[in-house]
């Protein structure tokens, strides 16, 4: 007998299986989807994390460090009058090391030279968190601050001192004799950061190897120039040598001279 269709059975079994084959589709194409969602993620990130170490390189690559010799940060000494209703900014309080330059490099100020702090927020009293930026054109100007990286738990600054060719802290910058500086930017605890952010960057300090070779050139010369005491002078360079004294017809003569001319005549011949 012709059978035309199928039971009740084939129906159920290949109902069972094709609602398999759909549940491990769907559960396959939401991990996709998922991990594309963390690549792009990932992606944005690493970029973000990129742009802020490319700026942070051109901004302090194209300034000069400026060294602190204690006491507060200087930013914030302004000399500006306040608008009415404006609200005056003043330097906030770092959790750390901070870091000072006068950059030359385009700026959020806008300016040719503009002096920028680095730090880390730690002031109760500011809405910024993490990496922050304080900036001023001139003392003239009023002080303004801008939030770089909120994930940034420490900045660690250490300079090279050019004597023992080691790694110092910041806070023996004024101690030694700093030839180039180091910047790392590390994570808060129990967080991270993308890998690229915790590579430290390094800058060497040209403006400040000029100013200490000539220096160095300053002393040296000072140190030859400076007269010796007592026996050290050549002999033909001692006060009675090369003292001169008045002739009668009121020229200067050396003592050699005035000896000849105060010599009596050789006598006539007989």
């Amino acid at each position: 007998m012709n059978r035309r269709g199928m039971t009740l059975m084939e129906l159920l079994v290949g109902l069972a299986l094709t609602g398999a084959m759909a549940t491990m589709g769907a559960a396959a194409f939401g991990s996709i989807i998922d991990h594309r969602r963390i690549i792009k993620e990932s992606t944005v990130e690493m970029e973000r994390a990129a742009a802020l170490r490319e700026q942070l390189r051109n901004w302090i690559g194209g300034g000069q460090v400026l060294i602190q010799q204690g006491g507060g940060p200087r930013l914030g000494r302004s000399s500006a009058t306040a608008m009415p209703g404006s609200q005056t900014i003043t330097a906030a309080v770092a959790a750390g090391d901070e870091l000072t330059v006068n950059t030359s490099a385009p700026n959020p100020a806008g300016t040719p030279t503009t002096r920028m702090r680095f730090f880390v927020d730690g002031d109760d009293g500011t809405p910024e968190r993490g990496l922050t930026v304080e900036y001023q054109a001139s003392n003239a100007s009023p002080l303004q601050r801008m939030q770089l990286e909120p994930s940034i738990g420490t900045l660690v600054v250490e300079f090279l001192d050019q004597r023992t060719n080691r790694w110092r802290p910041a806070s023996e910058a004024a101690t030694i004799q700093p030839i180039a500086v180091r910047v790392a930017l590390l994570p808060p605890e129990h967080a991270t950061l993308p890998a690229i952010l915790q590579l430290p960057m390094i800058f060497p300090m040209p403006g400040l190897l000029r100013a200490q070779g000539a220096a160095q050139r300053g002393r040296a010369a000072a140190s030859r120039c400076s007269r010796p005491s007592g026996s050290s002078w050549p002999s033909r360079w001692s006060r009675s040598s090369s003292a001169s004294t008045p002739t009668s017809g009121g020229r200067w003569a050396s003592p050699r001279q005035s000896a000849a001319s105060s010599a009596p005549p050789p006598a006539a011949p007989s």
